[in-house]
């Protein structure tokens, strides 16, 4: 079963999330702040994250360059979701290696990203 950490600070939003995901081989962990995800996700990665960039505390932008700064989490596929369609974002985003999300988004969308990139990530190699 794969494992998503979920970084949105909307309840309906992560509860979404979970719903769009339902009857898949996925396990949701959601978050409602930056910080909270980002400890969980050095402490145990994930198979994927989807990371709101508005965050109440440490910004997605924090988020995202601090998962690609870290050794551990630096590869871990990520979906941005926003509400800011500036190109700029877009750029930014696509900069640090992440897949970004428009909103609003369809559940469907979301969807197929998410199990696209889990399919699509290198499965590790054993050491022995």
């Amino acid at each position: 079963m794969a494992r998503i950490i979920a970084i949105e600070d909307s309840p309906v939003i992560q509860r979404l999330i979970e719903i769009t995901m339902r009857d898949t081989d996925v396990e949701i962990e959601s978050y409602l702040r930056g910080s909270d995800g980002l400890e969980a996700a050095l402490a145990n990665p994930p198979d994927a994250v989807v990371l709101d960039l508005g965050l109440p505390d440490l910004s997605g932008w924090q988020v995202l360059e601090r998962l690609r700064s870290d050794s551990v989490t630096s590869e871990i596929p990520v979906v941005v979701t926003t509400g800011d369609s500036r190109s700029g974002v877009a750029d930014r985003v696509a900069a640090l290696d992440a897949v970004i999300l428009v909103k609003p988004y369809t559940g469907a969308v979301l969807r197929a990203e998410i199990l696209s990139l889990i399919q699509s990530r290198p499965v590790a190699q054993s050491l022995s």
